[in-house]
């Protein structure tokens, strides 16, 4: 072993460990290890849920009270689960066990920079220079510093390259076996990724065995192949285990319309229409905030381009381009640009590719410049010294714009540090800050559980949980938690154009059913509200017109069980008070319900509101 070689794989190891530290330092750092998505805890849902032995949770008692973005809370079918597969919760799990899953992340980030260098050694690179390449990266450093799954899918695709590489250059079946392993691991965490690069790699290998049709080649493709459909089949055995049906994903269980494609896709109750002009707008920005976190500054993605056509090799550099391009692509079909707080999050895991392929740039540069030492080494030393610079001064502008981003949800989670192991607390926040802290990674079991807003509902989840003592934290100022000693009267209000409806239309705030404009069918139906045992009247805000006095117009009802009983019922007609309309139900226990309005297609009635109250005792 050379000098030379020796002091690069010393500086590799040293990157390696830098790396790993600098990316957990910026998770405290810049965001005090919360949420950047809300993803974050749908994955440590699931870590916890795994490490009690088991897929997933039965649903708890108010199971709506419980619901979390990201997290599948299905009493019919599925159960309590992450809506994700289940890769990524997997690789966090011994650091959930330890109660740091951010270590994960790191150790991640140096896995990662070991396999990308040792990769580009084989391919005659400079591993120094990827080393160099990611800790330079805020893109990578600080992407690391989460816990979205592109931190492990990037580990996953480094460590595919690696053993994909010295498969191909040494022919063991062994290291195809292991590609193959490491493309399992990318699939049974990001799926759509793995999908893509598949595209590429699959192209790679079938040239590969064209031109050499030994026997040697033929078993390690058939090995390759083999243990890359491990992965699938594991993932069809989860799937069918969490929904009885191996080929439904279970985020498109969740919503079916998370693929890829153009259409109708559903968001937070609202219908967004993707379209490839989207799509393509989306890539247009996602490459602007790829060129900017590269490594910090504008044009960073150009020179990296401008490397890989240097070193272009007929060899492997198809592989590479072709990889990145097709992850970048890829997701022009899909709906969502991807996290974008410290990057492109979609395209984290095309890293490995594109920094291999640069450094391939490099050593053909450094070997067109043999005929200067002197000149190339103080070129390199010059050019290192200004990307770290850039890197350097990046990332100190990043950290403080990231902390005031993340600001409340930070200050939120550290004031429930103090809340005692059986507090029951309500979080008043706006939704986005109380999506990301109002989580309950342990279930029903959670201490302390987290719940969003103390309001007239609340009720119930303090009455069904009488052994947890509840308390507010508001979020204004410095977060305060603060006792509860009185708990709000039920009462609760929908706004008529806010509820779902099968005929109607909204006009000026209200909902509006016309005789001859809208045919008979439900005006307003499918919000459902929990109540606990007790007295409660509804009070409907509704008018009629053009209805004789004794005619049905339609009419108003609570009901419970999806449907299945109706507990209070009342006709509509021409004669309805100015004041609208209520009507009282008992309940008997923690029901489930739902207030309705049904219009039979004559008169004109106007919906404004839905109010429940608690109704005082006898």
């Amino acid at each position: 072993m050379t000098t030379a070689v020796l002091l690069s794989s010393r500086f590799v190891v040293l990157a390696a460990m830098a790396a790993g530290v600098a990316a957990y330092a910026i998770s405290h750092a810049a965001f005090r290890q919360t949420v950047v998505t809300t993803d974050e805890n749908s994955y440590i849902f699931q870590a916890r849920t795994f490490l009690q032995g088991r897929l997933k949770r039965p649903c708890p008692p108010l199971a709506g009270i419980f619901r979390h973005e990201h997290v599948i809370l299905d009493e019919k079918r599925a159960g309590w689960v992450s809506r994700y597969p289940p890769g990524h919760s997997l690789w966090l799990a011994p650091g959930v066990l330890l109660g740091q899953p951010h270590l994960m992340s790191a150790i991640g980030a140096a896995l990662a920079l070991f396999w990308m260098s040792s990769s580009a050694a084989r391919l005659g690179g400079s591993p120094a220079v990827v080393a160099l390449f990611a800790c330079c990266s805020p893109f990578f450093l600080f992407t690391y510093g989460t816990l979205l799954s592109h931190t492990s899918g990037l580990t996953a695709a480094a460590f595919m390259l690696w053993a994909y590489i010295r498969w191909r250059q040494t022919g063991a079946i062994r290291y195809a076996v292991a590609a193959g392993l490491g493309w399992s691991v990318l699939f049974l965490n990001r799926t759509y990724t793995g999908l893509l690069i598949a595209v590429p790699f699959g192209l790679h290998a079938l040239v590969g065995i064209l031109r050499d049709r030994r026997k040697q080649a033929l078993l390690g493709a058939a090995a390759f192949a083999a243990a890359a459909a491990a992965g699938a089949l594991v993932l069809l055995a989860y799937n069918y285990a969490i929904l009885g049906d191996p080929f439904t994903m279970t985020y498109l269980h969740w919503d079916p319309s998370e693929g890829l494609g153009f259409g109708p896709r559903h968001v937070h109750g609202k219908v967004v229409h993707h379209t490839l002009w989207h799509g393509c707008r989306q890539l247009g920005e996602n490459i602007r905030l790829f060129d900017r976190w590269l490594f910090g500054f504008q044009g960073s993605l150009l020179a990296l381009s401008a490397l890989v056509v240097i070193g272009w090799n007929a060899g492997w550099s198809p592989l590479l381009a072709g990889s990145t391009a097709l992850i970048w692509l890829g997701y022009v079909c899909f709906w969502y640009p991807g996290p974008r707080d410290m990057g492109p999050g979609y395209y984290f895991e095309s890293l490995p590719y594109i920094f291999v392929a640069g450094s391939l740039g490099i050593s053909q540069l450094w070997a067109w410049l043999g005929r200067f030492p002197g000149v190339r080494r103080a070129a390199a030393i010059a050019a290192a010294g200004c990307l770290a610079l850039a890197s350097a001064s990046f990332a100190f502008r990043a950290v403080p714009q990231l902390q005031r981003q993340f600001g409340p949800r930070i200050r939120l989670r550290a004031a429930l540090r103090t809340a005692p192991p059986d507090a029951m607390v309500f979080v008043e926040a706006d939704r986005e800050t109380s999506r990301a802290v109002c989580f309950n990674p342990l279930g029903a079991d959670s201490r302390p559980l987290l719940f969003w807003r103390l309001d007239g509902t609340s009720k119930a989840a303090i009455r069904r949980f009488p052994d947890r003592k509840p308390f507010s934290l508001r979020s204004s100022g410095a977060p305060r938690l603060t006792a509860v000693d009185t708990v709000p009267a039920y009462d609760t209000a929908m706004q008529g154009e806010k509820l779902h409806r099968r005929t109607g239309g909204n006009e000026n705030g209200t909902r509006m059913a016309r005789q001859g404009a809208h045919p008979p069918g439900w005006l307003a139906l499918g919000r459902s509200r929990y109540v606990f045992p007790g007295r409660f009247v509804v009070h409907y805000d509704i008018s009629v017109a053009r209805g004789g006095d004794e005619e049905t117009v339609g009419h108003v009802d609570v009901v419970a069980d999806d449907g299945a009983r109706v507990l209070a019922r009342k006709d509509l007609r021409g004669s309805v008070r100015s004041d609208g309309e209520t009507i009282a139900f008992e309940a008997d226990g923690f029901h489930l319900i739902e207030p309705r309005v049904y219009y039979s297609g004559r008169g004109d009635v106007t919906l404004r509101s839905i109010r429940i109250l608690e109704a005082a005792p006898p």
